[in-house]
C-alpha cells in the first residue's frame, strides 16, 4: 500500500503550483511513473496477469491465417484476432514475456493519456481520478481490454470532431482486440444527436429505466443470438460492484449536472458529449448490478471518461472558494475510495504490490 501513496504524494506535488516546470514535462514523468507500476509488476499481481502471460507464452497459431479463412464474416472481429495478431507479431520479434507486459501497458497507458492531455482542464484532478476511479487499477490484470481502452480512447478525438469514418475504424480495431468495444458503434449516433429534452429530465430517464429495466436487457441478451464472447461478458454472474459505488456514481452526475450545467458557457458542445458518455457509461453500470460482467462495457464511457470530465465540470466552477473546495475533497474522497477498493475488492488483487 505504501508505493501507492507514494505514487499520490509525487502526483500531487508534480501538478500541483509547487514545482515550477512546465505542463509538458509535468504530465510526462507523472505518465512515465504510471507506466512503470503497471509495467514492472510481480506475475501475481493482478488478477488476471498470470493469465495473459501463460496465454503469450503458449500461443503458436497464425491468426492472419485464421481472418482470411473466416473473412468476410463479421464475427471473425468479435473473436479477439486482433489481440492474436498483436501476440503474434511481438512473438516474431523475440518478445518474451516480462516485455509483453511492459509494452501492453506502454501502449494502453500512452493512448489513454494523450486524450487526457488534450482535453483535461486540471491535471492534479484528472490524474487522481484516473488512479481512484478511472480505468488505471483495471489495467493491473485486464491486459487485453486495457489495450482495446486504449484505443478507444485514441478514437473519441475523432467522436468529438464527427469524423465517422475515421472513428468507425478505429472502434472496429478495438472491437478486434476486445469484443466488448462493439458498444462504441452505437454509442456514436448517440453521443451526436440533439436532444429536445433537457439534461436533467434526460438524466432521470435513464436512470430510472435502467433500474426498471436492467432484468429485461438481461433476457433480451440471453435471448438473442449475440457473439459467444459478447454473451459470456454478458450473461456471467462474477461479482465485480457493489450498489454504493453505482451510488457514488450517480452522484457524481448529479453533482456535475445541478453544479456545473447552468455555469459553462465555453465549449458547451464539449461538455454535452462528455455528459452523454458519463450518462450511457451510469446506465450500464446500474444494469450490470443483476450480471456485473456487463460493467465492462461501461469502461469505455464512464470508466474512462470521468477524469477527463472530473476536471473538465470542477474547473468551470465561477466561484473561486467553492472550485478550490469542491477540487481538493473531491482528491480526499478518491483517495479514500482507492483504498476501499483495493484493500476490500479481491478482483484485482493489487494491495500488495511487489516489482517483478
Amino acid at each position: 500500500m505504501e508505493i501507492y501513496l507514494g505514487l499520490f504524494l509525487i502526483v500531487f506535488l508534480l501538478n500541483n503550483q509547487i514545482i515550477k516546470i512546465s505542463r509538458k514535462i509535468k504530465f510526462t514523468i507523472t505518465s512515465f511513473i504510471l507506466f512503470l507500476l503497471v509495467g514492472l509488476r510481480n506475475f501475481k499481481i493482478g488478477t488476471d496477469t498470470q493469465n495473459y502471460v501463460n496465454i503469450f507464452n503458449n500461443y503458436n497459431e497464425n491468426p492472419f491465417e485464421v481472418f482470411l479463412s473466416h473473412f468476410p464474416s463479421i464475427n471473425i472481429f468479435l473473436s479477439d484476432i486482433g489481440f492474436g495478431m498483436y501476440m503474434y507479431c511481438l512473438k516474431g520479434l523475440g518478445i518474451d514475456a516480462r516485455e509483453f507486459i511492459i509494452i501492453t501497458a506502454g501502449i494502453s497507458i500512452f493512448l489513454i493519456l494523450q486524450f487526457y492531455y488534450k482535453y483535461s482542464k486540471d491535471d492534479l484532478i484528472t490524474f487522481f481520478t484516473f488512479i481512484s476511479i478511472g480505468v488505471y487499477i483495471f489495467l493491473f490484470s485486464g491486459i487485453r481490454q486495457g489495450l482495446a481502452i486504449g484505443i478507444v480512447a485514441f478514437s473519441y478525438t475523432y467522436l468529438i470532431k464527427k469524423k465517422i469514418i475515421k472513428y468507425c475504424f478505429i472502434i472496429l480495431i478495438a472491437t478486434s482486440i476486445h469484443a466488448t468495444a462493439i458498444i462504441m458503434f452505437p454509442v456514436y449516433f448517440i453521443v451526436q444527436q440533439k436532444f429536445k429534452l433537457s439534461l436533467k429530465r434526460l438524466t432521470f430517464l435513464i436512470i430510472m429505466f435502467s433500474f426498471i429495466l436492467k432484468e429485461m436487457i438481461y433476457r433480451i441478451i440471453f435471448l438473442s443470438d449475440f457473439n459467444l464472447r459478447i454473451k459470456f461478458y454478458s450473461l456471467s454472474k462474477v461479482t465485480r460492484g457493489s450498489f454504493l459505488i453505482v451510488i457514488l456514481y450517480i452522484f457524481i452526475v448529479i453533482f456535475y449536472l445541478y453544479i456545473n450545467s447552468s455555469q459553462i458557457k465555453k465549449n458547451r458542445i464539449i461538455f454535452d458529449k462528455f455528459y452523454y458518455l458519463l450518462l450511457l457509461g451510469l446506465g450500464i453500470y446500474i444494469v450490470s448490478l443483476e450480471h456485473t460482467m456487463l460493467s465492462r462495457f461501461g469502461m469505455y464511457l464512464y470508466g474512462l471518461v470521468l477524469p477527463v470530465a472530473n476536471s473538465y465540470y470542477i474547473v468551470n466552477i465561477k466561484d473561486v472558494k467553492i472550485r478550490f473546495l469542491c477540487k481538493y475533497c473531491c482528491i480526499f474522497l478518491e483517495m479514500i475510495f482507492f483504498y476501499y477498493v483495493i484493500s476490500t475488492d479481491t478482483v484485482f488483487k493489487i494491495y500488495n504490490y511487489i516489482f517483478f
